[in-house]
């Protein structure tokens, strides 16, 4: 996401991949190339929170999001456009709803700073909530344990998402050391 994120605690690539895998595995789907988000997001969310919430409002209302979560309530609010396009399997609009879902994971009960707040020190990508929650919602989609030896335009038909994606998610395994498994990044996860 472009916009400015606000500083949490710092989290890596690896444990943000851990979680999303750790989840995927408690859901059954660890070798399964498509997360079905919508389906997650409206029968799996409120069976595993309670006072999960999903509002989907009209463009007009939220012109400058396309969602917007409230990890504190276990509340998302997504523009009427984007929750349709993801049903219709648009890559990006499903990624907008997995990142949002990231932030409820990620960042329920977390004290958050806005960065323009000390403008002195710099905010790292590791401690941005907007990066943690792409790194999510990257790795729920189109997870780098199924990725490995696919090309760009494989990886976003078969996970559904966008070629730019695709291209995040396969830059991510490049910086993942060669022995990276699905099973080192569960023994990481617990």
């Amino acid at each position: 996401m472009s916009r400015m994120g606000v500083r949490v605690p710092p989290l890596s690539r690896r444990q943000i991949q851990g979680m999303a895998q750790k989840l995927r595995n408690m859901l059954g789907l660890a070798e399964k190339p498509l997360f079905d988000i919508v389906a997650f997001l409206e029968h799996t969310m409120p069976e595993m929170f309670p006072d999960f919430s999903l509002e989907i409002c009209q463009d007009k209302e939220h012109p400058l999001d396309y969602g917007l979560a409230y990890p504190d309530e276990q509340r998302i609010v997504l523009r009427s456009s984007i929750y349709n396009d993801a049903i219709r399997g648009v890559g990006w609009c499903r990624m907008t709803l997995a990142h949002e879902a990231g932030h409820l994971f990620l960042h329920e009960g977390v004290p958050a700073i806005f960065a323009r707040s000390d403008p002195e020190r710099r905010l790292a990508a590791y401690e941005n909530s907007e990066w943690q929650a792409d790194v999510f919602a990257g790795e729920l989609l189109a997870p780098t344990t199924l990725i490995r030896g696919k090309t760009i335009e494989e990886v976003s038909r078969e996970f559904k998402v966008s070629r730019s994606a695709a291209t995040v998610q396969l830059s991510g395994l490049a910086k993942l050391p060669p022995e990276h498994s699905s099973w080192n990044l569960n023994a990481r996860a617990q």
